[in-house]
């Protein structure tokens, strides 16, 4: 594998064991899989049609996670084409209905509200580091109506 590459495989679902490559970049570090599991073991009763946001997408193996596993729909955004154009790829490769996902090229949370969405079921909220208001963020989507109540 080039070092310009790096790569995570999908965990479970129907696509498991499927490897998703990205663009290196020390601001893609995809969620471990440890991590992933683990995670995904405590959402299992909520991700059956569920309607996920994965903010920071990234790699995005947290939305693509959710899709194997039964999401009904997963929304990416990230402010990175090539990344985006990356996610697009997979869930082309992978045969993802259309209708199932969207894929956003944009800055957070300025390019997000200008996109009227359902409300999200589960957000996967994974910034940067240096990012420090994330909680806020967070709040906001809340309260603009972004997280469907109890979500």
């Amino acid at each position: 594998m080039s070092a310009n590459v790096g790569s995570v495989r999908i965990i479970a679902g129907r696509w498991k064991r499927r490897k998703v490559s990205f663009p290196a970049s020390s601001q893609v570090r995809p969620t471990m899989g440890s991590l992933r599991e683990t995670m995904f073991a405590w959402l299992s009763s909520y991700l059956q049609g569920a309607r996920c946001l994965d903010l920071f997408a990234g790699s995005g193996a947290l939305g693509l996670e959710a899709l194997s596993r039964g999401a009904c729909f997963s929304m990416f955004f990230d402010k990175n084409k090539v990344l985006t154009d990356s996610i697009i790829q997979h869930l082309k490769k992978f045969s993802a209905e259309p209708d199932t996902y969207q894929v956003v090229c944009g800055h957070v949370p300025d390019d997000l509200i200008a996109h009227s969405v359902e409300p999200f079921d589960i957000v996967f909220l994974d910034p940067p580091y240096q990012m420090h208001h994330f909680n806020h963020l967070l709040q906001s989507l809340i309260e603009a109506g972004y997280v469907r109540s109890g979500g």
